[in-house]
């Protein structure tokens, strides 16, 4: 809090305006952001790909349409090889642990959305992933433990 108070009161002494123009409309590249979401998904294709026997990635999600009442039970591997998910916007949002070195205490997660088509009546039935992006890429760029500690 000290350094913010002490950047407002530095800007405040240089004769600075910092809004100056609206810059809202010009910061935002649609394609870019697109783009970027699509390499994201890629990336995630590919490291799912490769930790295909990772037991997290056996969990599964259920989808139950709401118009013919069907049950689907997928698998995370499923539908993160399928590219059956879909990035939302980061939100920040508090941390539910606490760490020695970590003193922020809220944090910027992406959510994920896992999406289904109902094969009955066409449906896309949507579920929400039960991890950010955040997590689920530090989940596929880890190692798998050392087999000789869990033999």
């Amino acid at each position: 809090m000290c350094a913010v108070m002490t950047m407002l009161e530095n800007m405040d002494g240089a004769d600075i305006d910092p809004i100056g123009e609206i810059i809202g409309a010009k910061a935002i590249d649609e394609p870019a952001i697109n783009e970027q979401v699509t390499q994201i998904k890629n990336q995630i294709i590919s490291f799912t790909k490769r930790r295909r026997n990772c037991v997290f990635l056996k969990n599964t999600i259920t989808f139950r349409c709401d118009q013919c009442n069907k049950r689907y039970r997928v698998s995370y591997y499923d539908i993160l090889v399928n590219g059956n998910f879909k990035l939302q916007s980061p939100v920040h949002t508090l941390t539910t642990y606490v760490r020695e070195a970590e003193y922020e205490e809220d944090v910027t997660v992406t959510p994920i959305v896992a999406n289904k088509l109902c094969t009955e009546c066409n449906t896309e039935l949507m579920q929400d992933f039960p991890v950010s992006l955040e997590y689920l890429l530090v989940i596929l760029q880890s190692r798998p433990p050392d087999s000789g500690i869990y033999a």
